[in-house]
C-alpha cells in the first residue's frame, strides 16, 4: 500500500501547518493505493474475487499478495465487487465512448466528462471490447445478490445498436392489445 510522498513526508510538521490554518495548510492525505501486479490502483477499485476481468477499471490482488489479506482489507480492499462499483464502471465506459466520438470528430473541442449524451442525442456505440466488458457486467448486476442491492446504483445496458442506456429506455411492448383490452375491461 502506498500514500502520497507527501502525506508520508509531512509528518508533525503537517500537523502544525493544520493546526495553524490558513491558505498554506495541507491537505488531507489521499486514499491507500494498493500494487496490483502491473501498477498502483486504488483500494476502492481492488478486490480479492471478481469473476469478470474489468482492468482497467476494476482491478483484483494478484495472488502472491492474497496472503496480505488482513493488511490489504485494512486498506480498503473489498472482499467482492458490488452493485455500485459494476454500475460505475458501465457509466465509465459510456463516458469514454462518448469522449471518443466527439474527439474523433473533426473540429469539435470537448471536455472529458462523465455525463450522459444531450437529451435527444443516441449514444455512441460501445468498441467490441467495451461491448464485451459492458455486456459481462449487465449479467453480475442482474443476479440477486447485487439485484436487491443496487440501492442508488443506476444499471446500463447495451442496446441492438451497441450504445449504453437506461433499461427503462430499452423496453418494448411487443403486445399493445394486452394494455388496450385491460383499460376495456377496467371501464
Amino acid at each position: 500500500v502506498r500514500e502520497p510522498a507527501a502525506a508520508a513526508l509531512g509528518g508533525a510538521s503537517q500537523v502544525r501547518t493544520q493546526q495553524a490554518g490558513g491558505a498554506n495548510a495541507a491537505p488531507a492525505p489521499a486514499a491507500a493505493c494498493v500494487w496490483v501486479g502491473d501498477g498502483f490502483a486504488p483500494a476502492a477499485r481492488v478486490a480479492f474475487v471478481s469473476p469478470v476481468d474489468a482492468a482497467p477499471y476494476l482491478r483484483t490482488v494478484p495472488a502472491d499478495l492474497a496472503c496480505f489479506d488482513a493488511f490489504l482489507r485494512a486498506a480498503g480492499v473489498l472482499d467482492e465487487f458490488g452493485a455500485a462499483q459494476l454500475c460505475g464502471v458501465l457509466h465509465t465506459l459510456a463516458a469514454e465512448a462518448e469522449s471518443a466520438a466527439a474527439s474523433s470528430a473533426p473540429g469539435v473541442v470537448t471536455r472529458h466528462t462523465a455525463s450522459a449524451p444531450a437529451a435527444g442525442a443516441e449514444p455512441t456505440p460501445l468498441a467490441p471490447e467495451a461491448l464485451e466488458l459492458a455486456l459481462a457486467l449487465c449479467a453480475l448486476v442482474a443476479r440477486p445478490e447485487h439485484g436487491r442491492a443496487l440501492g442508488a446504483a443506476r444499471p446500463l445496458a447495451p442496446s441492438a445498436a451497441c450504445a449504453l442506456h437506461a433499461p427503462s429506455d430499452l423496453v418494448f411492448d411487443d403486445a399493445p392489445w394486452l394494455a388496450d383490452s385491460a383499460g376495456a375491461a377496467a371501464a
